[in-house]
C-alpha cells in the first residue's frame, strides 16, 4: 500500500502506522459496540447487528486513513465523501464469516470424529487439507478484490496473478491445503544391481 505521494505506509510514524494495523472491531472486539445495543425485550437481530458494525467500522476505517494523511484527507467525514468504505467494509465482514465458518467447521471434525483407523486417518487428513484450501483461497479472494484482480477458484493463481491480468498457472505446490500433501512413492519396481 502506499500514501497519497506514493510513499509506502512504513514511512508514517510510528502511530499512524500501528493504528493502520490495529485490528478492526470484529469479533469479541465488537462487543463495546453491539452491546449497548442488546438491552430491551426484543433482542438483537443479526440484520440489526450487521448494520451498526458496518457503521462502527466504517467510521473508524475513515478516522484511521483520516489520521494517517492529514493533509490528503483533512477529516473522516471526507474520507466517507470519497471513498466506498461501506462497500470495505461489507467485504471484510463477509471474509470475516467464510473465515469463521471454515475454522469452526475444522475444529468440531476434530473434537468429534476421532479417527480410529488407518482409514479414518486418512480421510480425516484428507479433509484438513480440503478445509485448508479452502482458507487459502479466501485469503486469496480477498487479495483479488482488494488489488482489484478477477478472484479465481485457485489460491495459488490468485496469488500469483498481476492486477489487470488472467490469473496466472496454479503452482504445483498449494499453501496449505491438499496440493501440499507429500505423495508416497510407490513400492515394488526393479532393485538396483549393487556394483561389483
Amino acid at each position: 500500500a502506499s500514501l497519497s505521494d506514493g510513499a509506502s505506509v512504513n514511512c508514517l510514524p510510528l502511530d499512524r502506522w500501528s493504528s493502520l494495523h490495529s485490528p478492526l472491531p470484529v469479533g469479541f472486539a465488537a462487543a463495546r459496540y453491539l452491546s449497548p445495543l442488546c438491552h430491551g425485550d426484543g433482542g438483537l437481530s443479526a440484520a440489526r447487528a450487521e448494520k451498526a458494525l458496518c457503521a462502527a467500522i466504517s467510521d473508524e476505517l475513515a478516522r484511521r486513513m483520516a489520521e494517517a494523511e492529514p493533509t490528503r484527507w483533512g477529516s473522516a467525514a471526507a474520507v466517507l465523501d470519497a471513498v466506498p468504505v461501506s462497500d470495505v467494509t461489507k467485504r471484510m465482514l463477509e471474509h470475516h464469516r467464510a473465515v469463521l465458518a471454515q475454522q469452526t467447521r475444522m475444529y468440531l471434525r476434530a473434537a468429534h470424529s476421532a479417527p480410529r483407523s488407518s482409514r479414518d486417518r486418512a480421510a480425516a487428513q484428507a479433509a484438513l487439507f480440503e478445509d485448508m484450501d479452502e482458507l487459502d483461497l479466501s485469503m486469496s479472494q480477498l487479495d483479488a478484490w482488494g488489488r482489484g484482480a478477477e478472484a479465481s477458484q485457485t489460491p495459488t493463481a490468485v496469488a500469483a496473478s498481476p492486477v489487470g491480468n488472467s490469473p496466472a498457472p496454479a503452482a504445483k505446490s498449494g499453501g496449505f491445503g491438499a496440493a501440499a500433501a507429500p505423495t508416497r512413492k510407490a513400492k515394488g519396481g526393479k532393485k538396483k544391481s549393487k556394483a561389483r
